[in-house]
């Protein structure tokens, strides 16, 4: 039961029926979108998105949107993730099927365990990509520093990073500290640049951009940073079903949660900005916690296959070690310098295929497709009449600001070179009736 459109390769459809259950909260007829909320978020987004005036601005939004869903006669209690197991189970049932696979990631994967704790007669096989655990939902500081710490030993190993880094654990602790609030006319907003930061360590292939945009600001040279500010604001906005979220993973790990001041920077490297922007609001949103024992890991014989890559800044490959005890019959794939879902996915799919079919065909999971893809250090290049380039936020930055200043210029040149024009046509049309 997949919730994301990676999953549907001919490959699985060709053995198996896929059945797609739409989460209630964020799909049918109870939407529980907060747009003024999300609004707010984006307003402040590029200038002071963690300021106290912006906190402020958020929970007075996410306190009026939760009033109004309860007016509208939304019971906020009911949407919970063992209600989205009991839609599945329902849906299970209504087919017909006897005993289910299911397919799920990253949030799907904390719906796959709980399925497993409360219906396990009912599953074949389930697989988790990346894995998220119990109190995950909530980002921790020091587990994000942990992931950039195993980066400064990729980097160390890297010819073009230690070479502009002794320790980039330290060369981003410093940056994030220190942070200029300027780049020649260009606002850089340290909470955003962090955020987008946390956004874009969620993808491979979009990490190098981050690297070079910091180790160029520790060379004195911050554009990058206020290009990725501009990009936040403009490509990546904070989005999403907000009510819906604060509902799921507020009742399942808001009890995990030690309040703002253990979220935020602090003395950790980049803290954990996507938990500083939502977790407070959760205070304001009416919040039941489901069952203990369901907020927690629970043993379960259920056959699953988890996989997780070693530079997941969203669910770490820690999940794998902390469910080993629990799931006695876990398969699991650490993926080396995968970062999320859409890595697991896409930056290897053969393997991927292999995968997956072979864990559903006969149970054992093989893996043996997967090739060690190393973590790059340098942005993508590209080719230029003047010869190859990389295209960093950098350099972006740097192209930006030129055609901000060289095109009014053009256009100024070109209105006055038009006035001068005009001007000697009328000239020469006088002198014609003159004579």
């Amino acid at each position: 039961m997949p919730n994301n459109y990676y999953m549907l390769h001919d490959w699985l459809l060709e053995k198996h029926d896929v059945v797609m259950v739409g989460y209630r909260g964020a799909e049918g007829t109870v939407v529980l979108a907060c747009p003024e909320a999300i609004r707010r978020v984006q307003t402040h987004t590029g200038k002071d998105l963690l300021s106290e005036q912006a906190r402020a601005e958020y929970a007075v939004a996410i306190k009026q949107c939760a009033a109004d869903h309860q007016k509208a006669g939304v019971d906020l209690s009911g949407y919970t993730i063992p209600g989205v197991v009991e839609d599945m189970e329902a849906a299970r049932k209504a087919f017909g099927y006897d005993r289910i696979n299911l397919l799920s990631e990253s949030y799907g994967t904390r719906v796959a365990q709980i399925y497993a704790y409360m219906h396990p007669d009912s599953l074949h096989q389930s697989v988790l990509i990346a894995v998220n655990t119990p109190g995950h939902f909530i980002y921790d500081p020091a587990v994000l520093d942990g992931m950039i710490e195993h980066i400064n030993e990729l980097c160390a190993q890297d010819a073009a990073c230690n070479s502009r880094t002794s320790d980039f654990a330290q060369t981003m602790y410093d940056v994030n500290h220190n942070m200029p609030k300027r780049w020649l006319f260009f606002k850089i907003d340290p909470d955003t640049v962090r955020y987008g930061a946390h956004v874009a360590f969620k993808n491979n292939p979009i990490m190098p951009m981050v690297f070079d945009s910091y180790l160029a600001a520790a060379e004195g040279d911050p554009s990058g940073l206020a290009m990725m500010n501009l990009l936040i604001m403009t490509m990546y906005p904070y989005n999403g079903i907000l009510g819906d979220m604060l509902s799921k993973a507020g009742t399942a790990d808001l009890e995990k949660y030690g309040g703002i001041e253990s979220v935020s920077l602090g003395d950790s490297i980049m803290g954990a900005p996507d938990a500083e922007i939502s977790w407070p609001m959760a205070k304001d949103w009416p919040i039941e916690l489901i069952p203990e024992n369901l907020r927690e890991f629970q043993e379960t014989d259920v056959e699953m296959l988890l996989v997780n890559g070693t530079v997941d800044f969203s669910t770490p490959p820690t999940a794998l070690d902390e469910a080993r005890p629990y799931f006695h019959k876990a398969q699991m794939v650490l993926l080396s310098e995968f970062s999320h879902v859409e890595d697991v996915y896409t930056l290897q799919p053969e393997a991927f295929e292999r995968l997956i079919t072979s864990y559903y065909d006969t149970g054992v999971a093989d893996d043996s497709l997967f090739v060690y893809q190393p973590l790059s250090f340098e942005p993508p290049g590209m080719s230029w009449s003047f010869g190859p380039t990389s295209m960093s936020w950098t350099l972006m930055a740097k192209l930006l600001a030129t055609a901000i200043v060289i095109l009014p210029a053009l256009v100024f040149w070109g209105v006055i070179s038009v006035v001068r024009r005009v001007r000697r046509r009328r000239m020469s049309k006088a002198e014609v009736s003159v004579k």
